[in-house]
């Protein structure tokens, strides 16, 4: 009776010992199916810091003369540093800077003092004191005064944010762009810069002024405008004026499209033209100026209106020639002048209004209807 008493025992004490070293190996093994596996791995190695996603391709590469560490490790401080942005394993974008700081998980990475950024992909040189990279986010944020320059436009601000990856440059704060050929200067409040597609565009008000061998000769002004450098053209919005010194002219109206190059300007809403020398406004539904040529072609609902003479004309659409102070006008003719005092009604019409010589016709078989009223 002792004996298998002794026997059941030890028999006990066997199966304990099985079952508890099976249980141990069991909770190692969920614990090593339940580590979990970071996306991305920062390296640092001498004087390079490096980021991999999880595939080992390269994200973003930092070079330095000199790198300090933090006694904990977690604070990386950098000297004349350059670093490199990649996308599908090519450098899109290389930053250099005299200092720089990487703090542990490189989500920001700081730079300072003589910062340049290099968009291998656009051509553009981005320059300021300091800004704040994210790779992972695809940004640069530029928290103090910044430049842009591409070979056609250079463009400064009080703040900036780039965003790598669709090449898009915001601005915020004095924003000055300067166009090169033809020379352009833009100000305004803010403004966003989208290189790829050659456009500007900016929802404040803005001011653009043309020159000419140093000499302003346009001026044009409104709330908001889209600037295709590809085309060379402006369209503004809303409380619209351009002023044009050669010719002496001002325009007003409520959307404007203005080819900078050419100096085209058209007007597919109500639009009125001011010489403001010879003191003759001319409006209609719509417009087209062409400032080199000294021409402007207005349609629907027209007039011009010599204050000087006080002398007006009426007509569906005119032909106005600035230079010579002439006109061609068709459909629904009426013109009235004031010395002599008389109205003629015609359907063409073509003169000097400055002179009150204008001659209006009929079609043909048509007589021409003329009033004279006497003092």
């Amino acid at each position: 009776m002792p004996l298998k008493n002794t026997f059941l025992s030890i028999l006990c004490l066997l199966l304990w010992i099985l079952t508890a070293c099976g249980s141990k190996r069991e909770i190692r093994n969920v614990s090593q199916t339940q580590t979990p596996r970071s996306e991305s791995q920062l390296s640092l190695s001498g004087t390079t810091i490096e980021e991999s996603d999880e595939n080992g391709q390269i994200i973003w590469k930092i070079k330095a003369k000199q790198i300090d560490y933090s006694p904990d490790r977690k604070v990386a401080k950098l000297e004349g540093l350059t670093g490199d942005l990649f996308e599908n394993g090519k450098i899109v974008l290389q930053v250099s800077a005299a200092q720089g700081e990487v703090e542990k998980g490189a989500e920001e990475i700081i730079l300072k003092e003589k910062v340049i950024a290099i968009d291998k992909r656009n051509r553009a040189v981005i320059k300021s004191k300091l800004a704040r990279w994210y790779p992972k986010k695809n940004l640069l944020v530029i928290p103090e005064k910044i430049t842009g320059d591409r070979p056609d436009i250079s463009v400064s601000a009080q703040t900036g944010i780039y965003e790598t990856k669709i090449q898009k440059l915001n601005l915020e704060g004095n924003v000055i762009a300067n166009h090169k050929n033809p020379q352009l200067q833009l100000k305004t409040a803010a403004l966003t810069w989208e290189i790829p597609q050659q456009q500007i565009n900016s929802d404040r008000p803005l001011e653009i002024w043309r020159y000419q061998e140093k000499t302003i000769v346009d001026r044009l002004v409104g709330d908001r405008a889209t600037v295709s450098l590809k085309d060379t053209s402006v369209t503004i919005e809303n409380n619209v004026k351009l002023t044009s010194l050669q010719p002496n002219l001002e325009l007003t109206t409520n959307v404007l499209a203005w080819n900078y190059t050419t100096r085209l300007v058209i007007a597919n809403r109500t639009v009125r033209i001011d010489d403001r020398i010879k003191d003759i406004t001319l409006t209609g539904e719509q417009g087209q100026v062409d400032l080199e040529r000294a021409i402007a072609t207005l349609r629907h609902g027209t007039q011009a209106v010599d204050r000087r003479q006080s002398s007006r004309l009426y007509a569906n659409d005119l032909v106005w020639y600035f230079d010579k102070n002439t006109v061609e006008a068709v459909g629904n003719i009426q013109y009235q002048q004031e010395r002599p005092k008389l109205t003629s009604i015609g359907d063409r019409a073509f003169g000097n209004l400055k002179n009150n010589q204008i001659t209006v016709t009929s079609k043909q078989g048509q007589q021409v209807e003329t009033k004279i009223i006497p003092k």
